[in-house]
């Protein structure tokens, strides 16, 4: 119970607030939460219409700092003027991430109807107020070390979602591409992080046989038992452990900083929930 009265309250702030965003004039709630087939795990997914873009895109996402301190801000899409975050507040349950995009009068008419919705409020366009100081948030650029890394932990996190619901096929659509990320990142790491993939080609899966580290082949191997369900949830655990001090690395060599206390406290949880030590 005490998930879901967060939940609640965190969407009943997010609905205060962004009233006065500068142009504001309506709401609307998608997701689980819009047909109610959710639970005290689910996301918040808002889509935010404002008559006014140019100045909502001046305070976006800062703007959110008066909903409650933001511990990070995932850009969504890599438009160079992308409005869709992925939000985690500082004190909110990692389970609550707030997926919110923004959009004007005419772009937002297609976005509403073509999924289910409920309006939670609309209002003439809001004069907005005087603006919020830059939110200290993380904000990482899309396609960084940084964004990767998070993206692994959101995931993960979606994992333990699905294995608290019992839904076993769901938990390996996020388990299932794990490993290739790590033999990605190791390859990269293997060459210096001098080369950036996407995806491994055969060739380049010959050349970690021939050159891996024994031991470190023999670990990798060890990830792959996902015999049963308990074994599944301790992999998942070592393999986002293993990609997210990979990327560390890499962010490392690249000069780009990323928060290490909240990788820390994000893959803490995992593991935590996954009843993993």
């Amino acid at each position: 119970m005490q998930l879901q009265q967060q939940l609640d309250r965190l969407q009943t702030r997010l609905m205060t607030a962004l009233r006065d965003l500068p142009g504001a004039t309506a709401l609307y709630l998608f997701g689980s939460r819009a047909t109610r087939d959710h639970d005290h795990y689910a996301d918040i997914d808002l889509h935010l219409v404002t008559a006014d873009l140019p100045a909502a895109r001046a305070v976006w996402p800062h703007f959110l700092e008066r909903v409650g301190t933001i511990d990070l801000a995932w850009p969504i899409t890599a438009a160079d003027d992308n409005t869709v975050f992925s939000i985690l507040f500082h004190g909110e349950s990692y389970f609550h991430k707030v997926d919110i995009s923004l959009g004007n009068i005419a772009d937002s008419e297609h976005f509403v109807f073509k999924s289910a919705h409920v309006p939670l409020w609309s209002q003439p366009p809001s004069p907005g107020s005087d603006p919020h100081e830059s939110t200290k948030a993380y904000l990482p650029s899309y396609g960084t070390p940084g964004h990767l890394l998070f993206d692994t932990l959101i995931e993960s996190v979606r994992y333990i979602k699905a294995r608290k619901r019992g839904h076993d096929l769901t938990c390996w659509r996020f388990l299932h591409g794990k490993p290739d990320r790590l033999l990605q990142l190791m390859y990269e790491q293997a060459h210096s992080w001098q080369v950036a993939i996407t995806s491994l080609s055969t060739p380049q899966y010959k050349e970690l046989d021939l050159h891996l580290d024994p031991a470190d082949r023999a670990r990798f191997v060890q990830h792959l038992d996902w015999s049963n369900p308990s074994r599944m949830d301790r992999q998942l655990c070592r393999l986002t452990q293993r990609i997210a001090d990979l990327l560390q690395q890499k962010a490392l060599a690249y000069g780009e900083a990323i928060p290490a206390n909240l990788v820390e406290q994000h893959l803490a949880f995992i593991c935590h929930e996954l009843g993993i030590e």
